[in-house]
């Protein structure tokens, strides 16, 4: 079965599910709905919704219509003032696949941030924020609320991203999510060999001061501590 016969089969069973129930949702809390197929003045026979997110007067859709047979995938984010459109299957998101089943992690006042993987210990973000025209992505090692890690912040903007552009000392980049300001931290290559999270047993940030605790290979611990100055 090519990949064709294989989307509209996925698309037949999504469409099926939606006449045998009122809606399928899932809650990221309280305020936050996710993955909520609804028609949205569009015949929902005809536009597969991916995300159709409405929090805090803010949305994200990402969908997929009929044209060119459904090899196809837009995103639409904004407010009651603002809204901004992209297809994602132009440009550097082209490497976007379907079915789109990326999770929204986290969002904050202006932003929703996407993750998904990209192989062994890697996973990316996107990030679609209502005031800007265009989305950015980057390889993520932590964010606020990430399950099964030692990432702690008492401030929900911040996640950490690899820095990929340093070649001489292995070092992480602290983001803020809507202005996208960072800070960056170097580490001693005696004390960082290999992937960042191999050797980092935790990370701490509260009152914009970063406190990291990393092991070596032998076994030694270390404290690294650091007050933030985001630019």
């Amino acid at each position: 079965m090519n990949k064709i016969n294989k989307f509209k089969q996925i698309r037949n069973i999504l469409l099926l599910s939606l006449f045998l129930i009122l809606i399928t949702h899932k809650t990221i809390d309280a305020n936050i709905t996710k993955f909520v197929l609804s028609n949205n003045n569009t015949n929902i026979k005809d536009t597969v919704f991916w995300i159709d997110t409405l929090t805090s007067n803010k949305f994200l859709r990402i969908y997929t219509t009929p044209d060119n047979d459904f090899d196809n995938l837009y995103a639409e984010w904004g407010n009651n003032k603002i809204k901004n459109k992209l297809n994602l299957k132009k440009g550097e998101f082209s490497f976007l696949n379907l079915p789109f089943d990326h999770t929204i992690e986290w969002i904050t006042d202006k932003s929703f941030a996407l993750v998904d993987g990209c192989g062994t210990n890697c996973r990316y973000v996107i990030i679609f924020n209502i005031e800007k025209v265009k989305p950015v992505w980057m390889p993520i090692e932590y964010y606020p609320n990430m399950k099964y890690s030692s990432f702690i912040t008492d401030n929900s903007n911040l996640y950490i991203a690899s820095n990929q552009s340093n070649k001489v000392y292995p070092s992480i980049i602290v983001v803020d999510t809507d202005t996208q300001k960072t800070d960056t931290l170097l580490f001693s290559k005696y004390w960082i060999k290999g992937q960042i999270s191999y050797f980092i047993d935790n990370i701490k940030i509260k009152k914009n001061r970063i406190e990291i605790k990393i092991n070596n290979q032998e076994g030694e611990n270390k404290t690294f501590i650091k007050n933030l100055k985001l630019k």
